[in-house]
């Protein structure tokens, strides 16, 4: 099936994205929440068998279809390795991806009692050469097969809710956040650190563009040159893995330097707060500061022009009507009319400030600290943070590599608090 794909101008394996979409069960039979993130363990082990009031069916989008840009694959959690469903749970993402590789389709509506499709066909020859057991069906919208799959979506859910049993409240907003149709952290954090040591911290959502990437190759540099130190050196994508020490390192590029965030551990349980550890027990501790909605220089000229321009011309006006008094009345009054109208005019910019302490091995003060933010101009990013009006929930640059619209610069000035 790749090769197919790979011959006939397919959809590529690796740009597959997979997601988690939940949508209400309309053969539900009971009281249940009407949110998913009101759910909890306690309530599906409740239920047993099939009958939830949510159901993850399996999907796939094409291209242009997906808000994501890029196939994508949705089906439920999946089970525990030991589970009796995972294999029904297999069978259906196998299904899944052969549609995504071969554009296979399942029966038409009016057919679908009475054939089992060549999608389906093809997903069970997968199983049977893999040696995994395949159920065989004889129609693809059968009762059995239906209720086959209910069974492994309810399954997989309450193993799910399990496996995540420590932070559950977090699982079940992550479920419904993607549910709603937004994106999730690519890198689950807000599962991994929703809590610790009985400390809440605050939790952040990621742009959909904000996707992992791969380290596809290797360039060594130094402050964005080359370097003729082979203990300086990292891929100009994912883990930044070429520095030995903290003291290489401190002298990165500030898009590597960022990535020390990206790939790091949380310290304490918070995801705004984290370490990257170097080969000879060094380390940087990386921490974020709150994101802020700024201006860029024009828009900063064109308040103060609007300030100036108001309060000339209300001098103006005063000085006509009233002379010299009324000059002053007329431009205190133009002025407060100008600062009103230049307080509408819309952010453009977003700002958000990050520090870096580096540490050698075994000391409890950093011998350097570097001070950098990432300044974005993407309007669509912009109109989403003025949208969203809880500032703990905007994301963190540094979980993702800088575009066209934004990048790196050196913090000169300028303060912002920590993120909690």
């Amino acid at each position: 099936m790749v090769n197919y794909s790979a011959s006939h101008g397919g959809a590529e394996l690796f740009r597959l994205r997979f997601t988690n979409w939940y949508s209400p069960n309309p053969d539900f039979l009971g009281d249940g929440p009407t949110q998913i993130n009101a759910m909890s363990q306690q309530y599906l082990q409740a239920h047993p068998g099939a009958n939830l009031p949510f159901r993850a069916f399996g999907q796939w989008t094409r291209v242009g279809e997906s808000r994501y840009g890029d196939h994508y694959l949705n089906i439920g959690a999946a089970p525990n390795p030991d589970s009796p469903n995972l294999a029904g749970w297999r069978e259906e993402l196998f299904h899944e991806l052969a549609h995504h590789l071969t554009n296979a389709e399942d029966p038409p509506s009016d057919r679908m009692r009475d054939r089992i499709g060549p999608t389906e066909i093809l997903a069970q020859r997968v199983m049977h050469e893999l040696d995994f057991p395949a159920r065989l069906g004889s129609s693809y919208a059968s009762a059995g097969r239906n209720a086959f799959q209910a069974a492994n979506s309810a399954a997989g859910l309450r193993d799910a809710a399990q496996r995540n049993a420590g932070h559950e409240q977090a699982f079940f907003q992550r479920l419904d956040t993607i549910s709603h149709g937004s994106p999730a952290s690519p890198d689950f954090h807000e599962l991994q650190a929703a809590s610790a040591n009985g400390v809440e911290h605050n939790q952040t959502y990621v742009f959909s563009a904000q996707l992992p990437v791969g380290d596809l190759s290797q360039m060594q540099f130094h402050n964005g040159t080359v370097s003729f130190f082979p203990s300086a050196y990292s891929a100009p994508v994912g883990v930044p893995s070429g520095y030995g020490s903290a003291y290489a390192a401190s002298s990165a590029s500030w898009d590597t330097q960022g990535r020390f965030f990206q790939y790091g551990t949380p310290v304490n349980g918070n995801p705004h707060v984290r370490e990257f550890d170097f080969a000879d027990g060094s380390k940087v501790i990386a921490s974020a500061h709150v994101p802020q909605l700024a201006s860029s220089d024009l828009t900063k000229f064109q308040r103060g022009a609007t300030v100036v321009g108001a309060t000339v011309a209300g001098a103006m006006v005063g000085l006509v009507t009233g002379g010299p008094a009324g000059a002053v009345a007329g431009g205190v009054a133009g002025a407060g009319a100008g600062a009103g109208i230049a307080s509408t005019y819309p952010y453009d910019r977003i700002w958000q400030g990050y520090t870096l302490d580096y540490y050698n091995k075994g000391e409890t003060q950093p011998f350097y600290t570097q001070n950098m933010y990432a300044w974005d101009k993407n309007w669509t990013r912009v109109g989403e943070l003025t949208q969203q009006k809880d500032a703990k929930l905007w994301p963190d640059y540094a979980d993702s590599n800088p575009d066209s619209d934004w990048e790196w610069w050196k913090w000169k000035s300028g303060n912002a608090p920590l993120r909690t």
